[in-house]
């Protein structure tokens, strides 16, 4: 009874140290003293052992079969012995023998004691396994237990965890018993036994923390959209608010920076931006890219792309050092974004100007395309001979206005002009053809009041400022500093009177540029005859120019002939 005793006692105490079901311990109870029966070095002979719980013990047991002729002592047992035990007992019938465990003697003892502890140990790992599955995305701290080949091996009490090198904060050093927090992101089963993984380095272990810094996220009033990281470096995440009446980036960031602070400590400095959520594309890409300023947006839904414009000074800051804003804005929405300046910008709508002009040319001179076609054709992206070409007609076909019998017509005759062209020694039109016929910088345009600087090869009026009382207009080739007559407010953006037959007191039309002179005329870009002119001498009009009356010298007027009247040879001669 002592040794019963003794056996319940042993398989409640493992059941409690290991944490285990105590019906694993006595499934690796029988199954060791099975193993050790069955051991040919023991003396004792080979046994069906089963434990049998009871109230108040548990009792071993050999399970025989009853025999006339016993053959295997421990696994059979005489008629006769049988039914001394068991008086209706027949040949056959299985009985169980209780035994003492000192049968088994002290080697079988240390052998059933090595298949126990094997099959505990198994059983813990599954025990373990099942724990810490369930807790896959949870934040969990251990001390470094030790550090090889780069992999850190951490002790979370019951059992260790593993944080490769991958994992690892770039430039964080760990020594032996520092203690760590990381980010639960796997637990495998591996040859060894369960194996967990944790890391610093994934983005969710930067939402943990977050959640256990600020309860107003674990509560679920101040949500977490979005993470975007580069750990060791810097981060962004995007949060919004439940509740109208809390700002969701101060909850985040805390009294004085005390709840962000906390975030940044523990991930050794790394830099984290709090960013503002929106349901808008062009509102949550404003504030990702914060603190830049955007001037202009250009979503394009089905791709989700987004090219963001930007001021010169700006370009730099919003694309961040080594493309780290633009990159971590990018991820956190979602999006790809691209970062052009208001030049660049500008650049390519020219670009896109000339490179649709060339199309539209080119289309419009082959037969049977109209204008309506030819546009379609450039919108659905086959603005070029060559696009034409390598397409086929089912894609063709796509156009509006274009049949399958149609695009292969249109083929043809691509073709045939592209023939047509070479043998005149021709090429199709090109974009920077008109590109060099309308540079850039005309497209870009003065801004202020007059200032119109005149186009290449113009002479013009540059700087025109609309001021009272035109100063005196230098030479006829093309009045340089004009700043505008009496009434004359600043006219801008006007390009080019062509054959003007005689501005009557003209008052600067507001939003001209700059009046560009006809055939003939040396052009006037930005200047404006108003009333009141001071006299500009040898003022030049254009071919069938009537003159500009009122232009007669006007307040501190310098004399002036009358334009219109005959002047002097030099004059009509710059006339004619």
């Amino acid at each position: 009874m002592a040794d019963e005793i003794q056996l319940k006692e042993m398989v409640d105490q493992l059941a409690r140290a290991k944490d285990i079901d105590r019906k694993v311990v006595v499934e690796a109870l029988e199954a060791a003293l099975n193993s050790a029966s069955r051991r040919s070095h023991l003396n004792i002979p080979e046994m069906d052992i089963h434990l049998l719980e009871e109230d108040d013990n548990i009792i071993i047991i050999s399970r025989r079969t009853v025999v006339e002729e016993v053959t295997k002592p421990g696994l059979e047992i005489s008629l006769a012995e049988a039914r001394a035990i068991d008086p209706d007992a027949e040949v056959g019938d299985e009985m169980d023998v209780e035994i003492s465990p000192a049968v088994f003697g002290r080697n079988a003892a240390q052998i059933a004691k090595q298949v126990v502890i094997q099959r505990l140990r198994e059983a813990e790992r599954g025990v373990i396994l099942a724990e810490y599955q369930k807790r896959v995305g949870e934040v969990v701290s251990g001390v470094v237990k030790r550090e090889s080949k780069g992999t850190v091996v951490v002790d979370l009490g019951r059992t260790e965890a593993v944080m490769p090198y991958r994992e690892r904060l770039p430039g964080e050093e760990y020594r032996v018993g520092d203690r760590v927090r990381a980010y639960l992101i796997e637990v495998r089963e591996t040859t060894k036994g369960a194996q967990i993984v944790i890391s610093r380095a994934h983005p969710d272990f930067l939402l943990k923390l977050f959640e256990l810094e600020v309860p107003e996220i674990y509560e679920g009033l101040v949500k977490i959209h979005a993470v975007a990281r580069e750990p060791g470096s810097r981060s962004k995440i995007a949060v919004s608010s439940r509740d109208k009446n809390v700002d969701p980036v101060g909850t985040c960031v805390g009294m004085r920076g005390y709840r962000v602070q906390a975030v940044v400590r523990e991930l050794s400095g790394e830099k984290v931006d709090i960013v503002r959520f929106a349901p808008s594309v062009e509102e949550f890409t404003r504030n990702a890219l914060a603190p830049a300023q955007i001037t202009g947006l250009e979503v394009d839904e089905e791709a989700h792309h987004v090219v963001v414009v930007v001021p010169e000074n700006q370009l730099s800051l919003a694309i961040g050092r080594g493309g780290q804003n633009v990159r971590l804005a990018a991820k956190l929405i979602g999006w790809h974004l691209d970062i052009i300046s208001e030049r660049e910008r500008e650049e390519l709508a020219v670009r896109e100007e000339a490179e649709a002009a060339a199309s539209y040319d080119f289309l419009i001179a082959i037969p049977g395309v109209g204008e309506k076609t030819a546009l379609a054709l450039y919108e659905y992206g086959f603005g070029t001979a060559d696009d034409i070409l390598a397409a086929t007609p089912e894609e063709l076909a796509t156009v509006p206005g274009i049949g399958p019998k149609t695009a292969v017509g249109l083929k043809n005759k691509v073709a045939a002009r592209l023939a047509e062209l070479a043998e005149q020694g021709l090429e199709a039109p090109k974009p920077e053809d008109y590109m060099e016929a309308a540079p850039a910088a005309a497209k870009k345009g003065a801004e202020g009041a007059g200032g119109a600087t005149g186009a290449e090869g113009e002479e013009g009026v540059e700087g025109a400022e609309g001021a009272e009382g035109a100063e005196g207009a230098e030479g006829a080739e093309g009045v340089e500093g004009a700043e505008g007559a009496e009434g004359a407010e600043g006219a801008e953006g006007a390009e080019g009177v062509e054959g003007a037959e005689g501005v009557e007191g003209a008052e600067g039309a507001e939003g001209a540029e700059g009046v560009e002179g006809a055939e003939g005329a040396e052009g006037v870009e930005g200047a404006e005859g108003a009333e009141g002119a001071e006299g500009a001498e040898g003022a030049e009009g254009g071919e069938g120019e009537e003159g500009i009356e009122g232009a007669e010298g006007g307040e501190g007027g310098g004399e002036a002939a009358p334009a219109g009247e005959p002047g002097s040879e030099e004059e009509d001669s710059k006339r004619g």
